[in-house]
Formats: structure tokens, C-alpha cells, sequence
């Protein structure tokens, strides 16, 4: 009975960051960050079609299949240099590791709003929760995601970068519309 029990139940180690949690950092310009770092792991994608993408299960898992791994070939050194990983493999790699710390609320948000880049209107609707539901799961979410890859921006430091600042504001300019 007790075997039965523990097959259905699921561990809940991956929470949410707290209020406390998220007060040094500045949400607007990490969230700012993560889009732009998304956009160029689209382009890299979109460059790189011939090569294994990364796989989404329906609980929102995230699978990367590295080619290179599969067979049982003894690897030359050129062989190696030759199948190096590439920008996107990498980066592919990481994505799949850190989505490995999201709770299932956050694997959700980041699935349909920033790696599909759909509405989050659909991720509210998808989690059973209100939009203002959604945003202590999408800050989460972001510094979360934007802490692995080392984009945060914190409340103190800005961007410490004017061509950036400017960059930052047009973009204000376009999610607005």
C-alpha cells in the first residue's frame, strides 16, 4: 500500500522564489535580458535546422538527443574538432539542465511564453491561475532562467551600459504595442 502511494505522489522540490527572493533584482531589465537571449537562441535554431532540436513531452520536459553520443565509434581527434559542439548544442544543452529546476508552473510559462513566444494569456489559462496568478511564477521564472545563464540585473547595477539602457527603452517602446 505504501509502495502504491509513493508511485502516485510527486516531489515538490522545485518551488517558486519568493517576494524575498526576487527584491535585489530588477525584473523589468532581466526580463528584458531573457528575451533578447531567446531571440539569438532562435536565430541560432533557425541556422542550425539540420541539427537535433530540443524535445518538449507533454508535461513539459525538455529532451536534447545529442547525435554524437549515440553511436559507439571510437572518436579521432579530429573526428572530435570536427563534431564539436556548436553555439546552439550548447546552449541547447544548458536550457534542458535548467529547466530541470523549474516547478511545473514555471516549465509551463517558459514553454508557451518565451521558448514557443506565445501569449501569457495561454500560460495563465494553462496553469489554472489569474494573470496577476502568473506574475510571481514568470519573475520566478525569469531570474531563475536569467541567474543559470549569468543575465541577471540587479537593483543597484542596472546595465552599467548606455548603448544597452537605449536598447532597454525601445524595447519598452515595442511590448507596449
Amino acid at each position: 500500500m505504501d509502495n502504491l502511494m509513493l508511485e502516485k505522489e510527486e516531489l515538490l522540490d522545485n518551488e517558486l522564489l519568493s517576494k524575498m527572493d526576487l527584491v535585489d533584482y530588477d525584473l523589468d531589465r532581466t526580463f528584458y535580458r531573457v528575451c533578447k537571449f531567446m531571440k539569438k537562441y532562435r536565430k541560432l535554431k533557425s541556422k542550425h535546422y539540420d541539427e537535433m532540436p530540443i524535445k518538449i513531452t507533454t508535461r513539459y520536459k525538455y529532451i536534447y538527443v545529442d547525435e554524437g553520443t549515440k553511436s559507439i565509434n571510437e572518436y579521432t581527434k579530429l573526428d572530435k574538432y570536427l563534431d564539436d559542439d556548436t553555439e546552439y548544442q550548447k546552449l541547447s544543452k544548458q536550457i534542458c539542465l535548467v529547466t530541470e529546476t523549474f516547478s511545473q508552473e514555471e516549465l509551463v510559462y517558459y514553454t508557451i511564453c518565451l521558448y514557443q513566444q506565445k501569449s501569457e494569456t495561454r500560460a495563465f489559462k494553462e496553469i489554472g491561475c489569474s494573470n496577476y496568478g502568473l506574475i510571481p511564477i514568470k519573475n520566478s521564472c525569469i531570474v531563475k532562467f536569467a541567474s543559470a545563464f549569468d543575465i541577471e540585473v540587479y537593483k543597484d547595477n542596472g546595465f552599467g551600459d548606455d548603448e544597452e539602457e537605449q536598447k532597454y527603452q525601445e524595447f519598452l517602446e515595442l511590448i507596449k504595442m
